[in-house]
């Protein structure tokens, strides 16, 4: 198993996470398993677990969407439809790696919730035709944010390629001498 969750680049803290459980407890689970001793295992780990090895042609995606529709602890009508949304998003080939580990982040802690305020409100003032004065400077603070977080992205990135640079040129002086 532990071979398996390697080949999908799927770490133990993670599946961990995703499995709201331990990494002992995790480790001890693919121990189990390994060992063919199935019982000790939870019952939702274990169909995590014969899913991940009974099918071929999996991705990381896959791993994800069936934690989501089968072992997720949400039982509300409205929050499965959420969680169908998600996973059949979450399954498109276009998706990018960034918007899942940003969905997955936001999802797993409360830190956000203000940012999350703030984004909900961008996208309704993004929906609607016509707005207020007083909606348009919220837009217009919305947009000047966006601006700068991608400024701050920008020059980030060009440090980053200015500090790898230059450790190649002088990786490259002293081979030279």
């Amino acid at each position: 198993m532990r071979e398996r969750l390697r080949e999908l680049d799927i770490r133990l803290t993670e599946l961990a996470d995703y499995l709201q459980i331990s990494r002992p407890t995790l480790y001890k689970f693919i121990e189990y398993y390994e060992n063919e001793r199935y019982r000790p295992i939870e019952k939702s780990v274990l169909s995590l677990f014969r899913y991940i090895e009974d099918t071929p042609d999996i991705g990381k995606k896959n791993v994800m969407s069936f934690i989501i529709q089968n072992i997720s602890n949400v039982t509300d009508g409205k929050n499965n439809d959420i969680i169908r949304t998600f996973t059949e998003y979450v399954k498109n080939p276009g998706v990018s790696k960034e918007k899942i580990i940003f969905i997955n982040n936001v999802i797993k802690t409360s830190r956000m919730d203000e940012l999350i305020q703030f984004f909900n409100k961008y996208f309704e003032l993004m929906k609607k035709r016509s707005l207020t004065d007083d909606e348009q400077l919220q837009l217009n603070y919305f947009t000047r944010f966006k601006d700068q977080l991608i400024e701050n992205e920008t020059m980030l990135i060009q440090r980053s390629k200015t500090k790898r640079i230059s450790k190649e040129d002088e990786y490259n002086e002293n081979t030279e001498e």
